[in-house]
């Protein structure tokens, strides 16, 4: 049977500039939040309120933001402790996050192929340093003193690994020429990346929609779901960098 020719396997006008769209805003909505997370342990060490904070209080209201339940409250003490830690990890994870979006972009890559090596290490560098500042933060807070408990902090220490690995296995893919499978690692490590922004975005939706309920609570109820809709984001990256 002919093989059909890529020509006519492509989207259409109207779909490709659909698609083009909805990866311009994904990419604006990572940057976005990239900036807000790197300026959020900046703010909290010089005592002033942080782009976020005014964000998040704006949208749903200052009670949820920062009363009895918030994380802003009840980490605190805890955020206090480990303020190193909590900066290299929202730093460093916040210049991955912008970073991410280009790199999976195909003309990016083909056109600047050193500069998206480059982007790369940087990129490899900044989430290892981000996720070990996590383990940190996790190794000297006890669990029971950690946002949500117990449930929460193991859930944390599982991500990190997962982050951790997934970056290790791109990078020792990309070391061994295997081009697909380091893309494809890369898209897992980048959706994996991904639940701290989904998080803060269902905190939003959940004060919004269900305001009998504070931030606490809600974060239980989102982490129930957070890592399948992180898994399957980074699943559909996976698809989008398949061989043509």
């Amino acid at each position: 049977m002919a093989s059909i020719p890529d020509a006519a396997r492509a989207p259409g006008g109207v779909e490709n500039l659909f698609i083009n769209l909805l990866k311009a805003v994904f990419a604006f909505g990572c940057v976005f939040y990239a900036v807000m997370a790197f300026d959020y342990f900046i703010s909290f060490a010089s005592g002033r309120e942080g782009l976020w904070m005014k964000l998040f209080s704006a949208t749903v209201s200052g009670d949820y933001a920062f009363g009895e339940g918030s994380a802003h409250l009840e980490q605190h003490a805890a955020y206090s402790e480990s303020l190193r830690f909590m900066l290299m990890h929202t730093t460093m994870g916040a210049v991955c996050m912008a970073i991410g979006p280009f790199q999976f972009v195909a003309s990016f890559r083909n056109r600047f192929r050193g500069l998206h090596r480059n982007m790369g290490k940087i990129y490899l560098l900044g989430v290892s340093l981000s996720m070990f500042a996590g383990l940190g933060y996790l190794a000297v807070t006890p669990f029971d003193e950690v946002y949500s408990g117990k449930p929460f902090a193991i859930g944390l220490v599982g991500l990190d690994l997962l982050v951790l690995y997934s970056a290790y296995k791109a990078y020792r893919a990309i070391r061994q020429r295997k081009v697909i499978k380091h893309q494809q690692w890369m898209a897992m490590n980048y959706g994996l990346l991904l639940s701290t922004p989904v998080l803060r975005l269902f905190w939003i939706v959940f004060g919004v929609t269900l305001p009998g309920m504070n931030q606490e609570q809600a974060n239980l109820a989102i982490t129930t779901f957070l890592i399948p809709v992180s898994v399957m984001v980074a699943l559909v990256w996976i698809a989008a960098q398949r061989p043509r």
